[in-house]
């Protein structure tokens, strides 16, 4: 039991790293469904903040902002029910 104990400390196999993926393939399942035609899809390490991948360049940041900026666009011409 203790060495399994050592085991889940240093390795963490249940642990923030597989809740981040449960979360991930949720939310890019979410994104994926609602972006553009012309935006890559989403995988889901971009939506683990402790998955280790390089810093996205300012290029990428650009391309984000617009992906976001397209799938808002559509809310604020939709016509409210009331």
């Amino acid at each position: 039991m203790t060495e399994w104990q050592i085991y889940c400390r240093d390795y963490d196999p249940f642990g923030n790293e597989r809740l981040d993926l449960h979360a991930g393939i949720v939310a890019s399942t979410i994104a994926n469904v609602n972006r553009g035609k012309n935006t890559h899809p989403f995988k889901p390490t971009d939506f683990m903040p402790l998955h280790k991948k390089p810093p996205q360049t300012v290029e990428e940041q650009k391309q984000m902002a617009k992906a976001i900026a397209g799938m808002f666009a559509g809310l604020s011409q939709r016509k409210v029910k009331r």
